[in-house]
């Protein structure tokens, strides 16, 4: 009947009205997220296939001839849609953490690799002041001694930062004690430096580096 009808296609309007809107909010969530990065840029695709099924879904619940297998077959294929975004989306977020997780290690290599130069400077200092072999250390040599003692002193100070400064550090039992040898006998070095001892401190710079 017309009454029939009527009521069918009051159902229906109140059914696509929501649904339609649901799809414009879907477009601008793609829209979103196109412009925040290259790694959304994929999941805006998926959502953008969502949001086109919902706007066919809409249309067809708003046709004259309407076929319900139709609207039925496009609000499954938004809901796979919406899937598929999600898993793209926990993708990304683990592409991104690992991608995060190695910008970190890079920048504490960085920081282990000038700490590497700036001992090796240091050894390369003490080896020109060492006195032949029976002679005391002259004046010069020894305030520029004492003076890479201080020198030593400041960066076994910026070895120890790291540590206490980086979780990664910290949860590593490896590098735990790498810096525990490190700080050992790089204060030994510091000790024979500003006694005076360059010769005594080379194998404790030797072991550092």
């Amino acid at each position: 009947s017309d009454m029939n009808t009527d009521a069918g296609e009051i159902a229906r309007e109140s059914t696509a009205l929501p649904i339609g809107k649901l799809s414009q909010n879907t477009r601008g969530v793609a829209s979103d997220a196109r412009a925040a990065s290259r790694e959304a840029a994929r999941v805006a695709r998926v959502i953008d296939s969502a949001a086109g099924s919902l706007a066919g879904a809409t249309g067809m619940l708003r046709a004259s001839q309407f076929k319900r297998g139709d609207a039925s077959a496009a609000m499954d294929a938004a809901i796979k849609s919406f899937n598929d975004a999600l898993a793209e989306a926990e993708d990304a977020a683990d592409r991104a953490e690992e991608r995060a997780e190695e910008e970190k290690r890079e920048e504490i290599l960085a920081k282990y690799r000038e700490l590497l130069e700036r001992q090796a400077a240091v050894r390369a200092s003490t080896m020109k002041i060492i006195a032949p072999e029976g002679k005391p250390l002259a004046r010069r040599e020894l305030m520029e001694s004492r003076r890479l003692g201080t020198v030593q002193e400041q960066l076994r100070g910026a070895i120890e930062s790291i540590r206490s400064s980086e979780t990664d550090v910290q949860n590593s039992d490896a590098l735990i004690e790498m810096h525990d040898t490190i700080d050992d006998v790089l204060l030994d070095a510091k000790a024979r430096l500003s006694d005076g001892d360059p010769d005594g401190a080379l194998p404790a710079e030797d072991e550092a580096i």
